[in-house]
């Protein structure tokens, strides 16, 4: 089976309640509280933004699934689901640990079981429960936390309160992949709290924000990683891969 490392298919869950979560933005530091709008006209606005971006997706040929948040309980960041599931072409589904106590209340089993049953997901690993990941304050907030190079089976991964290396260790412990794990700072010299706030993978192609980098052997890593031959029985080739450097 080759396997790719981008989809054509898309799970994109449209919020019953968009808004400022006050107990994520203690390790975001790029979430502002904006006083100029109700919570009602930011809510409804997401909405706006939401319903025309998978217009536009459609357009361009890309299958979306659109699932429709739960009132109850609240849940300001559904939007994001990214965080809590991942899914893999071995028909594997993977929850996640989550940081925010709001936020483990977007695991909801009717949207597992709605892709199980769409299209045939055989195996649920529940991460925040093995070894008790999230009860003993260990967190992997899905592919924000995780940057999976897919056909190469290796996770690139910044860590952070959100991003916690025994997290990273059960993770590729489970799956096979290998990691690099590494440190990026905003301007203020925080840690970035997700890893695809700085770096994106492609097919042919890799953005990352150097300027993030303060370890210069981490740096070396990562471009030695990025930059070498990849897998015959892959699409993605590193011979081709474009580093934004």
């Amino acid at each position: 089976m080759i396997v790719t490392q981008i989809t054509d298919t898309l799970l994109m869950v449209r919020p019953a309640y968009f808004g400022f979560n006050p107990q994520t933005a203690s390790s975001n530091f790029f979430q502002e509280n904006d006083p100029s709008l109700t919570p009602h006209e930011i809510h409804i606005l997401a909405l706006q933004e939401f319903d025309q971006f998978v217009a536009v997706l459609r357009a361009a040929g890309v299958q979306v699934i659109v699932m429709e948040d739960t009132k109850d309980p609240i849940k300001y960041d559904a939007i994001f689901p990214n965080n809590w599931i991942s899914t893999h072409q071995d028909g594997t589904i993977i929850t996640y640990p989550m940081h925010s106590p709001m936020r483990r209340q977007e695991r909801q089993p009717f949207i597992i079981s709605h892709l199980m049953e769409e299209f045939g997901f055989k195996k649920l690993l529940a991460l925040n429960l093995l070894d008790n990941l999230e009860a003993e304050e260990i967190y992997l907030e899905g592919t924000g936390s995780l940057l999976l190079d897919r056909p190469n089976k290796i996770v690139y991964a910044c860590s952070s309160p959100r991003t916690h290396a025994a997290g990273i260790d059960k993770f590729c412990q489970i799956t096979g992949f290998q990691q690099i794990l590494f440190q990026a700072h905003d301007k203020n010299h925080d840690l970035i709290y997700h890893t695809n706030v700085m770096m994106a993978l492609g097919e042919t192609f890799v953005i990352i924000c150097l300027e993030s980098l303060q370890d210069p052997q981490e740096l070396a890593q990562l471009h030695t990683s990025l930059s070498k031959p990849k897998r015959s029985d892959s699409n993605f080739d590193g011979a081709n891969v474009f580093i934004c450097w």
